[in-house]
């Protein structure tokens, strides 16, 4: 047990919510409300050493002080494959259904300029985006495009229909056949997070039972470590 903190300010520990913290009692339930009842700009401590979850934990806020502080959580549940990206403890920005689609990709050493097909009204100079480029052959579906990239891009500057994001990708697009869209997005930002170790449950891990310990979408501005 790491001790009691005492009671000041946006500080709490997600004990005051619940959690037990013993490896084997399940405190996904616990640390899930701890996360959706603070509120931004607060802290949150871990106070004992192994936390068992069952369900990924999803936190959609940001500036969050979170002091791990090296706890170990141990996943028991059944998630989908890490390569999809999903974590046991997921901090997820927050992405607006429109599009704006892709008709021409440029590249130079700084960055990168996206002409865009529609109105460009909601976007404006410093907002970020979620960028999706899909790039390969293409016979009808979605799978078939690789390589992907998917990622959060800040807007450098907005000319007509074309707009200049600070994001470089690292794939020639002008010896690809490629598609893809922007959408507008809120970022979480301002996150500070510990260190944390993770181990499963169980020492044969099925494939769908695999997860990231950590995932980060749509983040920036943020501090793991």
């Amino acid at each position: 047990f790491k001790g009691v903190i005492n009671k000041t300010g946006n500080a709490f520990s997600v004990e005051e919510f619940g959690a037990v913290g013993d490896g084997s009692n399940d405190d996904s339930d616990a640390i899930q409300l701890a996360f959706d009842t603070v509120s931004e700009h607060s802290t949150l401590r871990f106070l004992n050493d192994r936390y068992r979850i069952t369900k990924p934990i999803t936190v959609t806020k940001g500036y969050l002080d979170v002091k791990f502080d090296n706890v170990t959580f141990v996943w028991d549940g059944v998630g989908v494959l890490d390569s999809d990206g999903h974590g046991a403890i997921q901090f997820l920005g927050e992405v607006l259904p429109d599009r704006n689609f892709i008709s021409n990709i440029a590249k130079s050493e700084s960055d990168m300029t996206l002409s865009l097909l529609g109105s460009l009204d909601a976007y404006s100079v410093g907002d970020y985006v979620s960028l999706v480029i899909r790039s390969g052959t293409h016979n009808g579906t979605y799978n078939d495009y690789k390589p992907t990239t998917a990622t959060t891009a800040k807007i450098m500057d907005i000319t007509g229909d074309v707009i200049k994001v600070d994001y470089i990708s690292p794939f020639d697009y002008s010896k690809l056949t490629c598609d893809g869209w922007i959408s507008p997005m809120v970022p979480l930002k301002g996150l500070k997070l510990g260190d944390v170790n993770f181990e499963y449950a169980s020492t044969r891990v099925e494939t769908d039972r695999r997860v990231h310990c950590l995932s980060l979408a749509g983040c920036v501005d943020f501090e793991v470590g």
